[in-house]
């Protein structure tokens, strides 16, 4: 874009802005930065008068950016101060007075600001761009010397590059979405979600019914989940549950009906092939339950079932299981630390190319992908931001983005033998591996400890902080339950069958009458 092309638009825009009413703001930061980054033409000879035109363009704009918000410039005074800084050049001042002589809307208004508010910051974006670039090449080629380690040298431009990375020439990215007043159509939209969710058409229930409560019927397209515990507390396990029952149990609902559904999971520590164990036989357990032969399925008939069939039908039961309601489930293995978030973000982009709705990101774990590209420089900062950065990228393509995370070695200080509701404790305290702020970030966090009782074993519930209780609190009676893991297959779903949650550690469902009272185990609390 050329300087002159870049003046008219800069004087046009803060025109019309003042012509707006009850105009608080303006665009005069936006228009001073462009109007410093032209630079004069070389020295004009003779009669060409170009360099002082551009000058005298840019008095002009930056006289206007000294206005305080609100004044409202006057037509005349504009005009004539264009037209002697425009001398001999007529079309020039023709642009500038399409600009700003007719006389139009105030919707009209609004969009035409809008529309130069947005060429000025491309043009501004490419020239950042441009800028990094020349930068690093000249680094690279004049003081590679002085560079140590082409890696971390590299990480570093591509992060100064991340923002100018997506397309925002209809509009800008940082925007996820947007209504006003003035459009039945926007607000109708909005209230399409809202009603979507009021429902449940777009919520995704998880395996139990405990935990449905919990979540309010289950967890949202855009909402960033952390599943927290300690070390060997069933993170993973807890995890690839929760992604085999979305596709077991919800039929999907998609915005793009041209789309095929998908679900997403990347794991960064366990291998592939134990994630396929763990869900046929998990499968088994459900199919077992479902058919009233629990009892009959041990350790060894599994291994026996397992050892009977070929690969391809042990790969065919998990596919043909998973795939029941539509649901097409990817698993992906990669190495955390060769990886970087993008590369996660990317694995959801391509799927998209192919033409999929990615309903479920699921990372086991995102704490062991290296927080390259990411800002930050005191301690947990990096890491808050990639989990910003993720929650931002899940809340732009509507999907849930789900992640195990670490507690930190301080709330082991809280444990002591025999107590019970540890998991009670660690709500708001920040017991966050890498970072106390990740609770500043996320949309739903939920903390799980195993507990032990009379040689059973029990898997205790918190739910933590939840955004969606700013619309709809959720019963604090729901909030903390007990689910008992079964010797074999682990933690079977109940959302098809009996409830099976616990409100404390050993005692009996809910509604069973064998419920514990809850005086009988205050001293283990």
């Amino acid at each position: 874009m050329n300087n002159k092309l870049l003046l008219v638009n800069a004087i046009t825009l803060l025109y019309r802005e003042s012509q707006l009413k009850n105009n608080q703001e303006n665009s005069a930061v936006l228009a001073r930065e462009i109007v410093l980054s032209i630079q004069l033409p070389e020295l004009s000879i003779g009669v060409d008068y170009e360099r002082d035109i551009v000058n005298d363009l840019k008095q002009t704009a930056i006289a206007m950016c000294e206005a305080p918000p609100g004044h409202q410039f006057e037509q005349h005074e504009i005009l004539q101060r264009v037209k002697v800084a425009c001398r001999e050049d007529v079309t020039l001042y023709e642009a500038l007075a399409d600009g700003i002589v007719p006389d139009l809307a105030e919707a009209t208004i609004k969009r035409t600001c809008m529309n130069i508010q947005r060429t000025l910051m491309e043009y501004l974006k490419e020239e950042k761009i441009r800028n990094i670039m020349t930068k690093a090449a000249t680094a690279m080629r004049f003081g590679r010397n002085k560079i140590p380690n082409m890696k971390a040298f590299v990480a570093e431009v591509c992060s100064q590059l991340e923002p100018y990375q997506i397309d925002s020439v209809t509009r800008d990215p940082s925007i996820i979405n947007f209504a006003d007043t003035g459009s039945l159509e926007l607000g109708t939209a909005m209230f399409e979600n809202v009603k979507a969710e009021a429902t449940g058409t777009s919520v995704l229930r998880t395996g139990w019914q405990g935990l449905n409560r919990a979540l309010d019927g289950g967890v949202r397209g855009g909402e960033e989940w952390v599943q927290a515990a300690l070390q060997h507390n069933y993170k993973s396990g807890m995890n690839t549950s929760v992604f085999m029952d979305i596709a077991l149990f919800n039929v999907p609902v998609l915005k793009d009906p041209n789309k095929k559904a998908a679900l997403l999971h990347i794991s960064c520590e366990d291998p592939l092939a134990m994630k396929y164990q763990f869900m046929f036989k998990r499968l088994k357990g459900i199919e077992a339950k479902r058919a009233g032969k629990l009892e009959e399925m041990t350790e060894e008939v599994i291994a026996g079932m397992i050892a009977s069939m070929t690969a391809e039908q042990l790969a065919a039961y998990v596919n043909a299981a998973l795939n029941i309601n539509g649901f097409t489930c990817f698993f992906l293995e990669i190495n955390p630390g060769m990886a970087t978030y993008r590369t996660l973000q990317n694995q959801v982009l391509e799927l998209e190319a192919q033409g999929y709705e990615v309903k479920v990101l699921s990372v086991d774990y995102l704490l062991k992908v290296p927080t390259t590209g990411c800002e930050g420089n005191a301690a947990g900062e990096a890491l808050r931001n990639m989990y910003e950065k993720m929650a931002s990228f899940g809340k732009h393509h509507g999907m849930v983005f789900m992640t195990p995370h670490q507690i930190s070695t301080d709330a082991k200080m809280m444990l002591r033998e025999g107590r019970t509701g540890f998991v009670q404790t660690l709500v708001g305290g920040g017991y966050y591996a890498g970072s106390k702020q990740l609770d500043q970030v996320v949309d739903l966090e939920t903390f799980q400890h195993i507990e032990s009782l009379n040689g059973k074993k029990y898997l205790t519930f918190q739910r933590g902080k939840h955004r969606k209780d700013q619309i709809r609190m959720t019963a604090s009676e729901y909030l903390y339950f007990v689910l008992e893991f079964h010797p074999v297959f682990g933690l079977l779903p109940d959302v098809d069958g009996p409830d099976t949650t616990r409100k404390k550690v050993g005692g009996g469902v809910i509604g069973s009458g064998e419920e514990i009272p809850f005086w009988e185990n205050d001293d283990q609390i």
